[in-house]
Order: structure tokens, then sequence, then C-alpha cells
């Protein structure tokens, strides 16, 4: 294969390097195309722009013509798109130059260097892995080719934005600038309200002036005629009536709070609140409102608030059922219980009011008088329930000089006079 002719005006001394770089590659592609698999028929043709392949030349099926068509129009594209190379490309040339200077000296070792790429030529021939060595490389290479698209798609992506923002600064600039504007007009307006102001703060001493000469005038309350002294002679004829009105309203209100004291503190002169009041804390008395609060908290009586919360526990409702009920019994209805060890007292307690319909499944009973009631035993001890009764039995307790405590008989009238009462919550 021989190489492309020189230009007749050209010596062989000043080839540029380029083309010396094109006939190596010749030569390279030449000595590949001796590898076992080619296909058959394949030619390498040279002409003045490059190479031309006859038919498809395959190596180890693989089309280089077409991978080489590919890697052209690739380092193109990066040709077309990475002009910043320009810069490094002067001075290559540069170097070129000087290459192209030296190339007269090189022309004795050539033939060397031609025996030497005959002697490569033979190598490659028998050295397959220094063609996959070589594949690596180009996939190396079109790696970095795709990386370097990214980074300069990424580049061209930050400098849009970098437009953008230099945009909106530019429009936040403007903005600025007719915010300011705008707030020396309103300056300019509060200068002149200042002025207006000032105005009026001179025409208000003017005024000023005038009413403390009417006053002067005024200080003398014996003239006749006027009638703004008319009217200040009316208003101190009203301000002393109104003072006897007050004076009678004070008075007034120091009898209420006397009253209310005593209605607070239920104490002193008996009035119908006091009363009142005294006989709902106590629950004595027979008026309407304390026999009705007896008869809710016993859930005695035919009161109709009664009778309707004894009817609403006797009702399906399951949140009704399980409310409790409450009682107390009569201080008098104490008993004797017979006992072979010591007599006691009991009582029947009865919660027909509460509607049970069977037993409730939890009764709290607790005992209160006035005295001896803690020297007891047995007042939270439930006996004989059912659903509208039970009943609880008493064995009181008595110290002797010594403090030990001894068993012994309380009747029933002492339980009475001290006041015991059971007091009881059952729930269903």
């Amino acid at each position: 294969m021989a190489l492309p002719a020189m230009p007749p005006h050209a010596p062989r001394a000043s080839m540029p390097s380029r083309a010396f770089l094109f006939a190596a590659c010749v030569l390279l592609l030449a000595a590949l195309s001796c590898f076992p698999t080619p296909a058959l028929g394949s030619s390498l043709l040279l002409g003045g722009g490059g190479f031309v392949l006859s038919r498809p030349l395959l190596l180890e099926g693989v089309n280089v013509g077409a991978v080489l068509s590919a890697m052209q129009e690739d380092i193109a594209e990066l040709k077309r798109r990475n002009t910043q190379l320009q810069t490094d490309l002067t001075a290559a040339n540069l170097k070129i130059t000087e290459l192209q200077q030296n190339d007269a000296r090189q022309d004795s070792s050539l033939a060397l260097h031609g025996a030497q790429l005959t002697e490569l030529q033979q190598s490659v021939s028998g050295n397959a892995s220094a063609l996959a060595a070589l594949t690596v490389r180009v996939s190396s290479a079109e790696a970095t080719v795709a990386d370097h698209a990214g980074r300069l798609t990424t580049a061209e992506g930050n400098l849009t934005n970098h437009a953008a923002r230099l945009i909106s600064a530019e429009a936040s600039v403007e903005d600025h600038e007719t915010r300011l504007t705008t707030a020396e007009a309103v300056v300019v307006s509060q200068g002149d309200r200042l002025s207006a102001a000032e105005s009026n703060v001179t025409s208000q001493g003017t005024r000023i002036s005038a009413v403390e000469s009417g006053l002067a005038a005024l200080s003398d309350l014996t003239a006749t005629g006027s009638p703004l002294l008319d009217a200040v002679a009316l208003l101190q004829s009203t301000v002393t009536t109104q003072g006897g009105r007050l004076s009678q309203a004070e008075t007034n209100i120091t009898a209420l709070a006397t009253r209310v004291v005593a209605a607070e503190d239920l104490d002193g002169v008996p009035t119908l609140l006091t009363t009142t009041v005294k006989a709902m804390r106590d629950l004595i008395g027979d008026s309407t409102l304390v026999t009705t609060v007896l008869g809710l908290r016993d859930s005695t009586g035919d009161s109709t608030l009664v009778t309707t919360v004894g009817g609403l526990r006797n009702t399906s409702s399951a949140l009704i059922q399980s409310l409790p009920c409450y009682g107390e019994t009569n201080s008098s209805a104490w008993g004797v219980y017979h006992s072979i060890i010591q007599d006691g007292i009991y009582v029947n307690v009865s919660m027909a009011a509460c509607g049970f319909t069977s037993p409730p499944r939890h009764v709290s009973t607790s005992l209160h008088g006035i005295t001896n009631n803690w020297l007891t035993l047995g007042p939270s001890s439930v006996y004989k329930l059912t659903a509208t009764s039970f009943s609880i039995y008493i064995l009181p307790l008595y110290p002797d000089a010594n403090g030990t405590m001894l068993v012994r008989s309380y009747t029933p009238e002492e339980a009475a006079l001290w006041n015991w009462r059971i007091n009881w919550m059952a729930t269903r």
C-alpha cells in the first residue's frame, strides 16, 4: 500500500504533522486488516481526503468502518461544542511548526521507523489482547465524551439559571427605584401636611387665647344678664339637689351592705333569705324545697322530681340503670339484735325507691352521728341484700381505764340520742 503523493511544491521534509499522523494510522489499519477474521474481498483504498473501504471491513465480527465513522461524527460534534479548545489548538500549531522544522533531521530515521513499523505490524497480528485494550480505551474515550457532554449541558443550564437570576435582580432594582420614588413623593406630601399642622397649631393658639379671655370674664359671677352665668347658677342648684340624693343613696347602700353581710354570715336580724338558706343548709323545716331535696336524696315521697328519677331508674337504658342510688336511714329506726355473745343494734335499709330488679352489685355504707360512732364494729358490713333492702348490724365497743377495748351494749334510744344514721349508696 503506497502513501499518498506529496504535493510537488512541498518537499518531503516539510510534511505537516497531521499528514504524518494520518499516514501512520493508515499503516496501522493496513496491519489490522491482516487479522485472521476479516471479511473476504475487503480492501482499503486511499484517497486525497482520507480512506475508503470498497467493502465493509470486519474485525472479529465488528464493522470497523462503521465504528470509525461513528467516532469521526463524535469527534466532529466535540469540535463544534468545545470551542474552548481553539486556544490549545493554536499552541499545538506552534508546536507543529517546530516539529516541521525538525522533520528534516528525522528523514534519516524514517527508514528505521518504517522497519520498526513493519515489525510492529507483524507483532500486532499476533497480539489480540492489544486490540482488546484498544477497544477498552475507545470505550473509555466515548464515556469521557459523554461525561463532557453532560458537564457542558449542566454548564449551559447554570448559565441559563444565572441569566434568569440576573433578570430577576434587575426587576427588583426597578421595583426598588419605583418604591423609592413613591417614598420621596410621600415625604413631600408629609412636608405639606406638617406645614398645615403648624398652621393649625397657630390657629389653636389664637383660639386658646380667646378662651382664656372668656374665663377671665367668668371669674366674676356677680354680673347679670349673661346666658352663661344663668346656666352656671342653674347648674349649682342642680348639684346641690343631686348632693342630697347622693347622701340618701349612700345611706341606703350602707343599710344594704349590713343586710348583705348578715346574709353572708347567716347571722344578724332573721330575714326570709337567711331563714331559707339556713333551712336548705341544714335540710330542716317543711318548706317545699327542703321536702323535695330530702325526697330526691332518699328517693322517698311523691314529688314529681322523685317520681321522674324513679321512673328513669326503671327504664331499660344501661346508662340510667348504672347510675348510683343514694339514701339515709332515720336515727329512730334502730332495733335490738340479740346475740349469744353480746346484744347489738341493727337497722333495715329500704332501697325500694331505687327501682332495682335484682340485688345491686355494689353497696357502700357508713355510720354518721354526733358521738361514739367510731367505737363500733360492722357499720360497713351488708347483710340480707335483696333488690329492695339490706340490713346493718352494729356491735358497740368501749375502752376501759387501761385502754382495752371492751364489747358493751348500746340501746336504740342511745343511737337515736347520738343521731346515728346509715348513709348508703348502691349501684347495679
